[in-house]
């Protein structure tokens, strides 16, 4: 018996860098986009898109999102769901919403989404807790302990939850990441190499 699947490929088309804000830190950029070429684009800001896989020159930001991609300096920049703020996505409905702090204030579609989310960890509350392992470089499944650690510093306030870190690791099963806004850092002073 054969699978039927749906390939989407934005890196053909969907490259672009939407927006930079210096001063916040932060830049928006389409789904298709590599990390090299978004870090090449922003490099005179002095600032760049930290997450580092060895295929940055290939890997796109929604492929990066898809495997919640880290890279050899996660351990200080932290894996791609620490740097991102923000999705824009298309839901499985062809509905686009944005995914961002705030969202489910602003969007009744995301509301119901974020009371749906809130429901699923709250029941599996201490699973989720004593299961989900403890480490700074998981990177794949459903990111409900962030979800959890929202709940834990906001309360269940929807419009202080923010769905985007669930995008991240899922590969793709939520939703199709079309552009996200991403959390930017320092470029480092100087690189070393020690062997």
């Amino acid at each position: 018996v054969g699978n039927h699947s749906v390939v989407i490929d934005l890196s053909s088309a969907c490259t672009r860098l939407l927006g930079l804000d210096t001063p916040e830190r932060t830049c928006r950029a389409e789904a298709g986009m590599t990390i090299g070429d978004l870090n090449a684009q922003i490099a005179s800001s002095g600032l760049h898109f930290a997450p580092d896989p060895s295929t940055a020159r290939q890997a796109n930001i929604g492929g990066c999102i898809g495997n919640n991609a880290a890279g050899a300096h996660s351990i200080l920049y932290g894996r791609t769901s620490e740097n991102v703020l923000g999705i824009d996505a298309c839901l499985a409905d062809g509905r686009v919403v944005t995914l961002d702090e705030g969202a489910a204030a602003r969007d009744p579609a995301v509301a119901d989404l974020t009371a749906r989310v809130v429901r699923v960890v709250r029941e599996h509350e201490q699973s989720i807790r004593e299961r989900f392992p403890k480490t700074l470089r998981r990177s794949a499944g459903y990111q409900l302990d962030e979800i959890l650690r929202q709940l834990d510093a906001h309360g269940d306030v929807p419009g202080r939850l923010n769905l985007a870190p669930l995008l991240c690791g899922s590969e793709g099963t939520l939703a199709v990441t079309l552009s996200a806004t991403l959390k930017l850092q320092p470029l480092p002073k100087a690189k070393g190499l020690c062997v």
